[in-house]
């Protein structure tokens, strides 16, 4: 069974752009409200790659009409996971055995938390998706994806310590002393 589909010629001149955009506003509009790109081809006559380049048109113009929100909002982002992780990260790399050189006295060593270790990769996974930079693929030798749980990454950084215990550390975003206030 075919289908047809109204071909008509493209328009010229102003009145060619206006429908393109037209079509391609529809087209984002439908796409929003859950269409599929074969459907919107079939109810504006077009083929679905035309409505893939469309989307993909009308999604980069608004990105660069807002890059600079987008920049901004960017910048306070990373400054609130920058502020977060600096009170996370002592936690998660803990403090080795120590000796005082001049005293003597051997401070006792703090094993790395796992809560805090799952919290930080967790930030900077956010942070790296912010600035675009989430689409890295790590692969093994056999091309393969790489898995490493928490506890391999914590004992390959900070060593090997019998007694990790996964702590719930409660993590107050910046901002919410001012909200119970």
């Amino acid at each position: 069974m075919t289908t047809s589909r109204k071909q008509t010629k493209p328009l010229r001149g102003p009145a060619g752009r206006q429908a393109l955009e037209q079509r391609r506003q529809r087209a984002l509009e439908m796409r929003v409200q859950g269409a599929s790109y074969r459907a919107i081809a079939q109810t504006l006559g077009v083929s679905h790659q035309l409505i893939e380049k469309d989307v993909k048109t009308v999604l980069g113009k608004m990105a660069e009409a807002n890059k600079d929100s987008a920049d901004e909002l960017r910048v306070l982002m990373t400054e609130r996971y920058e502020r977060v992780l600096m009170r996370l990260y002592p936690l998660a790399i803990g403090k080795p055995e120590r000796t005082d050189q001049v005293t003597g006295v051997v401070t006792e060593a703090v094993p790395p938390s796992l809560g805090a270790v799952d919290r930080v990769l967790r930030l900077l996974e956010n942070v790296a998706q912010i600035h675009g930079l989430n689409s890295v693929a790590i692969t093994g030798a056999d091309g393969g994806p790489v898995s490493v749980s928490i506890a391999e990454l914590a004992e390959e950084a900070w060593g090997h310590y019998d007694n990790l215990e996964i702590v719930e550390l409660p993590v107050r975003m910046i901002g919410d002393d001012q909200a119970e206030g």
